[in-house]
């Protein structure tokens, strides 16, 4: 978790008594995502030993020998097209609908685009699959 909301030594926890106010926890949305998507791995593959996880790592240095123009989509996986099938196309149309609404950042059209894409849908920009941050 992010130096400034930690429990107890965070800045927040520091700073409330100095200030003699309450403060306004608002976590950023990155660092909630990450632990979301944490929790989301350590159910699935169990914990992780160390501070960083490491199917992750792994597949950022393998990022440059993925061919991105030979990508899966929903379909070719019978399971997840079963999930999914039911709602895709609503899917589809809801996130070419957001296109037409003011993003406020790139990374939101990205999801857009991505999602479309995924769906089986056709975005109209090609998708482009970004290296995983760092």
């Amino acid at each position: 978790m992010a130096v400034n909301s930690g429990l107890r030594n965070g800045a927040c926890i520091l700073l409330e008594p100095k200030m003699e106010k309450d403060m306004l926890w608002l976590a950023c949305r990155h660092h909630i995502l990450e632990i979301v998507l944490e929790a989301v791995v350590s159910t699935a593959l169990g914990p992780s030993s160390g501070p960083d996880i490491l199917i992750f790592k792994r597949f950022k240095n393998y990022w440059n020998k993925i061919d991105q123009i030979d990508y899966k989509t929903v379909t070719s996986d019978v399971h997840s097209l079963e999930l999914v099938q039911n709602v895709a196309q609503d899917m589809i149309s809801f996130a070419q609908n957001q296109h037409n609404h003011y993003q406020p950042r790139d990374d939101y059209k990205e999801l857009l685009n991505l999602t479309i894409t995924y769906l089986g849908g056709v975005p109209e920009k090609r998708t482009l699959f970004r290296m995983p941050a760092t």
